[in-house]
């Protein structure tokens, strides 16, 4: 079976997929109710950054050593190490939770079902200024808009593969 330029170049453009993008989770907690963590009530405070191919899907722990920064800190205690942050289903639909991990604790961050998987800014939902994180989640790759030159030299290209076409087949109706 033969096939014609044009069904081939469409049944090329049709079988190619899109490359997955790479998605970057900057996480900050404002504020945090006080917790106990062997000193006395502390306020935590701190972020991390993820970059990851494709969207979190809940219910995923990402290692502390892969992220690409991380800070926690106390009001007593100074520093602590990250753990693994988690994103996860709560409990409490509609919500997914954000876990924010240190060695021996998990602050969790409500946001409404649906947010780890679309690129914007959020803010917590839940416990306003006592408990804030902010999530911000960026598609890095974006959508692709091709620029007016090369939408006009596209459309040039179809015209001449058409005059093209055109001609080779008057060729053949004469011949």
């Amino acid at each position: 079976m033969k096939l014609s330029i044009p069904v081939a170049v469409f049944l090329a453009l049709a079988g190619a997929t899109a490359a997955e993008s790479t998605i970057r989770y900057e996480f900050t907690a404002f504020s945090s109710f006080p917790i106990n963590v062997g000193n006395g009530d502390e306020i935590i405070t701190g972020g991390f950054v993820l970059e990851v191919p494709g969207f979190i899907v809940p219910n995923t722990t990402i290692p502390a050593a892969d992220l690409i920064s991380c800070t926690i800190s106390g009001s007593i205690s100074g520093a602590f190490a990250c753990g693994g942050q988690g994103f996860l289903n709560d409990i409490f639909p509609p919500y997914e939770t954000v876990s924010f991990s240190g060695p021996s604790f998990s602050i969790f961050y409500y946001y409404n079902a649906g947010t780890f998987g679309t690129p914007g800014v959020y803010g917590s939902e839940l416990f306003g200024d006592a408990q804030f994180g902010e999530l911000t989640i960026t598609d890095l790759d974006g959508p692709v808009i091709p620029e007016p030159a090369t939408w006009a030299m596209l459309v040039a290209g179809f015209g001449l593969v058409g005059s093209a076409l055109r001609r080779r087949g008057l060729a053949t109706v004469r011949a």
